[in-house]
């Protein structure tokens, strides 16, 4: 008996962005991101929240879902909040599911299930196994989705009281297996069982998903009317929810089902309508099957339509089994590829065994040449290596000395106004207004001086021998996230894929990362009207280009024509490391555009 997947994927994910609070109405993004950033919250209190956020960012923003899903994974495990952990490994897998990364979303939902069980929580321990389910389903691993589902359906049982909706769930997954391979007096009480377990006011997708399948059952146990019954309250409750997906699938069975009983007006009817729903969706196959069931209930009515419907079935038939053809041609092609492929591996390599008998026949005549050519070859590259060294010492101990003059005249400036500040406090020369004023000011100061020392050290502390971008890039986009969420700024940080990988000098990973700073910095400043800055980076040629766009009301341009020091520092840096920074203001928002070199 053939089951349309794609109708139990949608319900089965649903489950998988749950908390272990149940099914609560979550407050709005916006509050629960001002919540987060609350200073003198709890961790576990903040955990909760990113955890929260990721769920709600998971079918959306799939970038900032994993940015907060990360946050509250790190944060968890920091404090050893086993369970804060595993509700963020479940959050954060989910959202790798809905992005196709099943590798990924198996990986953390294991990870799921671990901390689950050290947290002792049934109910994260059924989600985990659920959402391994999900993902075997997703790979075309059947029985190991079967073992899954029966796992979560143990963990969702144990839970006290017992979780309802989860048992529905697995009980309908569990259901669908046993109709796949036709064993209907199996799955017949499971569904029946999940029927009496939902709540037909408050999970209405659930009941018209369980409609759709006991009629199903209904119609193999030979009651037909019974199973029209089924999926007429199965499309009712669907178009009240506007489940689109639901009400398609339960169409096309009345269809079915009326054609059998020679009913040819109604099977035209229901599978007219099906078959608009199914094209809207997309799905080729299902519209395929209702074009057959047209065109044999034209046929029964005598209706000259029928020919028509047929040969659109035949041809739609004929492109799915081309794609399937086409499908099994490839994979038959890269087997035969691979096939080839060794037998040239096995060719080459008899071809370097002769070269090798070859070359020891002619060793011994020149093996005084080789071996001096060795020597001088040998002595050249230590040299060599003993002047890039040297050089490279050179290079870095100039690069701390900038670090460091930079550290005495940023930070030190900013240390030398607190202690001022400070000490006429303390000798009570303000007046109350004032001195509320300057404590203000000095904790501005204060934290500025925190961050500047803190990129300083960044800056010291990286590994000379480690030049790739990828810890880089993990900076650029944390800080983003950081300065720009606190001005209700959205941010869409992309870049080109492989760019990890690329080596960039520590001079120059210093001045890109102190330029994106003042390109932020001088955005949230500025840009009046931001809600959106959008984040590029990527290689051209020899020289690694970064974009900072904001979609302001065009202001940003008065930092511009005032030559503001922000500006100027930015192309002083560039300018430093052989690169240059380019300004845009044409249209709304303001571009910033940094080229460097990559050697």
């Amino acid at each position: 008996m053939r089951l349309c997947w794609r109708f139990l994927a949608i319900t089965l994910v649903t489950c998988l962005l749950q908390g272990a609070a149940g099914a609560a109405t979550l407050p709005a993004l916006d509050s629960l991101k001002t919540l987060a950033r609350r200073p003198g919250l709890a961790d576990t209190v903040r955990v909760r929240l990113y955890a929260s956020i990721t769920r709600q960012l998971a079918k959306t923003d799939l970038d900032s879902a994993r940015y907060y899903g990360e946050r509250a994974l790190r944060l968890a495990r920091r404090i050893g909040f086993r369970l804060g952990e595993a509700q963020a490994c479940n959050n954060l897998a989910a959202a790798l599911y809905y992005s196709n990364d099943y590798e990924g979303a198996q990986q953390l939902f294991e990870q799921t299930l671990r901390a689950a069980r050290q947290a002792r929580s049934q109910l994260l321990i059924g989600h985990a196994y659920l959402g391994l389910g999900s993902v075997a389903r997703a790979l075309g691993n059947e029985e190991g989705a079967f073992a899954y589902n029966q796992q979560a359906r143990v963990a969702y049982a144990a839970c006290q009281p017992p979780n309802v909706r989860g048992l529905a769930l697995v009980l309908h997954n569990i259901a669908n297996h046993y109709l796949d391979e036709e064993k209907t007096s199996q799955a017949a009480p499971l569904v029946r069982q999940a029927l009496a377990l939902v709540q037909p006011t408050t999970d209405v997708s659930m009941k018209a998903r369980l409609l759709n399948q006991l009629g199903l059952v209904q119609a193999d146990q030979h009651q037909p009317d019974s199973a029209k019954a089924s999926w007429r309250e199965s499309i009712r409750l669907a178009r009240s929810i506007q489940s689109v997906a639901v009400e398609a699938l339960a169409l096309s069975r009345l269809a079915e089902i009326s054609l059998q009983q020679r009913q040819p007006a109604a099977a035209r009817s229901y599978a007219e309508q099906a078959l608009r729903l199914n094209r809207e969706l997309g799905d080729y196959v299902s519209v395929a099957d209702d074009l057959h069931v047209l065109a044999l209930a034209l046929h029964q009515q005598g209706q000259p339509g029928a020919f028509d419907s047929l040969n659109r079935y035949v041809a739609l038939r004929d492109t799915i089994f081309d794609q399937e053809r086409t499908e099994a041609v490839a994979e038959a092609q890269a087997r035969f590829d691979r096939a080839e492929q060794q037998a040239r591996i096995r060719s080459l390599e008899q071809q370097r065994r002769i070269t090798e008998l070859v070359a020891g026949q002619r060793r011994n005549r020149n093996q005084l040449i080789i071996a001096t050519l060795s020597v001088g070859l040998a002595l050249l590259v230590i040299g060599g290596v003993r002047l890039y060294r040297r050089r490279q010492k050179s290079q870095e101990a100039a690069l701390r000395q900038r670090i460091a003059a930079d550290l005495h005249d940023d930070v030190g400036s900013l240390l030398t106004q607190i202690s001022l500040q400070s000490e006429l406090l303390s000798q009570g020369v303000y007046g109350p207004d004032q001195q509320a004023q300057y404590l203000t000011h000095m904790a501005e100061a204060s934290r500025t001086a925190v961050r500047q020392m803190s990129d300083v050290v960044w800056g010291l502390q990286a590994d000379i021998g480690n030049n790739e971008l990828a810890g880089l890039l993990d900076r650029l986009r944390e800080h983003a996230h950081e300065v720009l969420s606190a001005s209700s700024i959205e941010v869409d940080f992309a870049t080109e894929p492989g760019l990890e990988a690329l080596t960039l000098p520590l001079e120059t990973r210093q001045a890109l990362y102190l330029i994106y700073k003042e390109a932020l910095h001088n955005t949230v400043k500025h840009a009046h009207g931001a809600t959106l800055v959008t984040i590029r980076l990527a290689r051209l040629k020899n020289q690694l280009q970064l974009q900072v766009r904001d979609n302001g009301d065009g202001t940003t341009t008065d930092a511009l024509s005032s030559g503001g020091n922000g500006l100027r520092n930015m192309q002083a840096r560039a300018r430093a490391v052989g690169g240059l920074v380019k300004y845009e203001a044409a249209g709304p928002g303001f571009w910033v555009t940094v080229l460097l070199p990559m050697s």
